[in-house]
């Protein structure tokens, strides 16, 4: 219990305050609690103050991560735009370059045949070269009959060798059931 007049704590038996002489009554109970409930008012007001700065910081840090994820996100679509530019540019010079090379195997393939048949055109029925200033349109080759002879007579080939395999099949059938009887 504290006094009303000077503050002082005092004891609950008391009926005089001992640092001003004050007389403690039954109102000294209603003013004690109005000293406690001050010093609640206070603290609470301290909390209030500390929740809000807190929250404030929180806040300011959930700025801070969006700005950040959004930093981030910005950063890997760049990159993604950069490697995706790379890989154009790549596959454009691979193009490039294989078209380069076929155009020159072409060009290789012409000499041969040429040489080949003796001749400095080169033209015919299966054949088909279309040359505009060095560039190959287009190249068609049909199979020669030497390919389709040779692809018969294999044929044909096989045809016997599965023959003479069933008739050897059946002799040793035959040999084996005459055995057993």
């Amino acid at each position: 219990m504290k006094c009303t007049k000077c503050g002082a704590e005092l004891d609950q038996n008391a009926n005089f305050c001992y640092k001003c002489g004050n007389p403690v009554n039954s109102n000294q109970d209603s003013s004690n609690d109005s000293f406690e409930s001050q010093d609640l008012k206070e603290e609470n007001n301290l909390g209030q103050e500390r929740l809000e700065e807190v929250k404030k910081e929180v806040e300011e840090d959930q700025e801070k991560i969006e700005k950040n994820i959004d930093q981030t996100v910005e950063n890997v679509k760049e990159k993604i735009k950069i490697d995706e530019e790379e890989i154009i540019s790549s596959a454009k010079r691979e193009t490039e370059q294989f078209k380069e090379s076929t155009k020159e195997k072409a060009q290789e393939v012409k000499k041969d045949f040429q040489n080949f048949l003796g001749n400095d055109e080169v033209s015919g029925n299966g054949e088909n070269f279309n040359f505009n200033n060095n560039e190959v349109d287009s190249v068609e080759v049909k199979p020669s009959d030497l390919i389709k002879f040779f692809s018969i007579g294999a044929t044909v080939l096989m045809v016997i060798f599965a023959i003479v395999y069933l008739i050897d099949l059946l002799g040793i059938i035959f040999n084996t059931i005459g055995g057993i009887f």
